[in-house]
């Protein structure tokens, strides 16, 4: 491998070092708590933290280099990419240690932990308080992003608005590191106030706090196996719907609200589209349920409004067995999975923004047909920073994304029915892997081959962080080790 690409894997691993010392506090808070309780052996923290702290600040004394925060889109891709996959394998140290997960099953749970998608495959009756936590706090972290949470406590000034936008997210503020540190006293703030909530409804403290981490990240790991159903209680589920709409929302907006800009909010697409579609889902759910699965469930209504904002917001939440749901049901949630939450959030899916420009697209063209003058009609969309033009370029993007997400989800569904599913699970249950939503009709179990197993993982990580960069990243490491054979063979001769 030559120079140039050495240096740049050297700033990959400087960055990498920098969010492994940062996110690895994710261990210590149940490392805290098997202290306290002492019903968990502390290796099961202890390691994944030591472990973290170590690497990571060997990686950043080894490679400390202030041109290590000038990383182009390319390499910024490559060190989101590392610092995620690398994370996700050391989390299944807690879970090898306390369950009887094998490798492949404890990494599922940890990438579904990380990816916010919340699908899993503990019985949470079985396992300690620590190791529960631990999942909400995977989900917390990771629905926030890694990266974004490593700029809140970066010594320094540098450019990393190629690192932040790779994860999902748009500065706001004149710099990324302000732009971080607003959004997650956001994040936090509506932590604490759902904290409070839960309990003043009648939640345990416990409860609160770990459904809380799960809700406003849209991740769905819950400490009951059968999720918020369990409580039977219209309080805790309305905490949890107002909790899931905060999460699905473009964080950005919360800006605007401070700010006392209450007209632009007006104006935003993703805003105005989340309305819509709540609008005209929740109806058409209630509709379905009561034609075809009345006799299953008490009160149509509110599981209507409960679960499409459970999907829309990809959360995964559920109050209802989806076991019951007749075949029109299930194909109208695979459909809100898959257009998913609102850019900049912490939800998944194709996202509305995308949905909204092919549907405008799809509009302006009918009207062209119709049109004598043949006007181009630009596209002008309003977003927290203002309105924003959209050129050809923006639109052939945004359908290469689409065309991929479906590819993916194609193939994805494809080898998941040559497991032996039916159709029908197999769609779901990618949609909502692909999704990071972690809504279920039964197909995860510990039964499961490895290949779907891998599938399922790989349709997760993708997810959260968007095809492109994944694919990006693989082709990226495949070029170098090419050219870094090519130079040695060169250098041989």
């Amino acid at each position: 491998m030559n120079g140039a690409r050495f240096t740049d894997y050297r700033r990959i691993a400087y960055t990498m070092g920098l969010t492994f010392m940062v996110v690895g506090w994710a261990y210590f808070f149940p490392l805290i708590m098997t202290l306290l309780e002492r019903d968990t052996p502390l290796q099961s923290f202890l390691i994944p933290f030591v472990l973290t702290q170590s690497v990571g600040l060997l990686l950043y004394r080894l490679n400390s280099d202030k041109s290590a925060l000038q990383l182009n889109r390319i390499d910024s891709a490559v060190s989101v990419v590392f610092a995620w996959a690398l994370t996700m394998a050391i989390s299944t140290i807690p879970f090898l240690i306390l369950t009887e997960l094998t490798f492949l099953q404890a990494l599922f749970e940890s990438v579904s932990g990380w990816t916010t998608t919340g699908l899993s495959m503990l019985d949470v009756s079985q396992y300690p308080n620590s190791l529960l936590l631990f999942r909400s706090l995977m989900q917390f972290l990771g629905g926030f992003g890694l990266i974004a949470i490593m700029m809140l406590s970066v010594i320094g000034v540098g450019t990393y608005s190629g690192l932040y936008q790779v994860e999902g997210h748009d500065a706001v503020l004149p710099s990324v590191k302000k732009t971080s540190r607003m959004l997650f006293s956001f994040y936090l703030g509506f932590t604490v106030v759902g904290i409070v909530a839960y309990v003043i409804v009648g939640m345990p403290l416990f409860d609160a706090i770990n459904h809380t981490m799960s809700a406003i990240s849209t991740g769905g790991f819950s400490v009951q196996n059968d999720s918020i159903g369990h409580y039977q209680s219209l309080g805790i589920e309305i905490v949890t719907i107002v909790l899931m709409l905060l999460g699905g929302t473009n964080f950005a907006l919360y800006i605007l609200v401070l700010n006392g800009k209450f007209k632009a909010i007006l104006k935003l697409n993703d805003a105005r589209f989340f309305v819509v579609l709540l609008i005209v889902f929740i109806p058409f759910m209630m509709m379905l349920i009561l034609t075809f699965s009345y006799a299953h469930l008490n009160d149509p209504i509110r599981v209507a409004i409960f679960e499409v904002v459970s999907a829309l917001s990809t959360t995964g939440y559920s109050i209802s067995d989806y076991s019951f749901y007749a075949a029109p049901i299930i194909v109208l949630f695979i459909v809100i999975m898959l257009i998913g939450g609102q850019s900049g959030s912490t939800s998944g899916g194709i996202k509305m923004t995308r949905i909204s420009l092919m549907l405008r697209n799809f509009w302006f063209s009918v009207r062209r047909v119709f049109d004598s003058e043949r006007r181009v009609t630009d596209h002008v969309v309003y977003v927290p920073t203002g309105s924003k033009r959209i050129h050809k370029e923006d639109m052939i993007n945004v359908y290469n994304f689409a065309f991929i997400y479906m590819l993916v989800l194609f193939f994805g569904t494809l080898i998941l029915t040559l497991e032996g599913f039916t159709l029908q699970q197999s769609l779901f249950e990618f949609a909502s892997t692909i999704g990071t939503v972690g809504l279920s009709v039964g197909l995860l179990s510990s039964e499961l081959s490895a290949l779907s197993y891998v599938t399922m993982i790989f349709g997760m990580f993708l997810g959260r962080l968007e095809f492109m960069i994944v694919f990006i990243v693989i082709f990226k490491i495949i070029k170098d080790a090419i050219q870094g054979i090519k130079g040695t063979v060169q250098a041989r001769k």
